[in-house]
């Protein structure tokens, strides 16, 4: 479970240096607005996979 976890982890923080990069790179105030926007999304969304692994992680160390 915490393998699936981990990939969609490494996927966002793909996603957060990604945007990252691209805001260093544009000129453009909307776009890099955009960038941001998606940055707080991707950090959310992970704050949230954590959230879920904790949860897991502590159902399982109830049950063993």
């Amino acid at each position: 479970m915490f393998a699936a976890y981990q990939a969609e982890l490494y996927s966002v923080a793909d996603a957060v240096e990604t945007n990252l990069n691209s805001i260093e790179a544009n000129d453009d105030v909307h776009e890099r607005r955009a960038a941001l926007a998606q940055i707080e999304l991707d950090l959310g969304q992970a704050d949230s996979l954590i959230r879920q692994m904790n949860v897991e992680a502590r159902s399982d160390s109830n049950q063993g």
